[in-house]
């Protein structure tokens, strides 16, 4: 069965609605999650240490920190049958295990 992940801008300005991405896009926020849409919205508290290491992850959701009003270019590939290379361990931006 294919799961199907929303990416959605997270707003830090009161009044901006959360809005949905795809590819190239202009950011004034400070996330982008991703989420099973039967979970619903995701809620991560972020402390220190998810901060240092860019991203907060729950069953069924990840969320990246990114740098305020960047712009930039993401691809997002959810691949449940990731392994590390023995080779090279730590060769990706940045990858989780739920």
């Amino acid at each position: 069965m294919r799961q199907i992940y929303h990416v959605i801008y997270t707003p830090v300005m009161p009044g901006e609605r959360q809005q949905m991405f795809e590819g190239c896009i202009r950011i004034a926020g400070h996330q982008i999650s991703l989420f099973d849409s039967r979970s619903g919205l995701p809620s991560h508290d972020w402390n220190a240490t998810q901060r240092e290491q860019g991203f907060v992850w729950q069953p069924g959701s990840v969320s990246f920190h990114l740098p305020e009003n960047a712009e930039m270019a993401f691809v997002v590939e959810v691949n449940k049958n990731y392994r590390p290379s023995p080779v090279r361990p730590h060769h990706h931006c940045r990858a989780f295990q739920g």
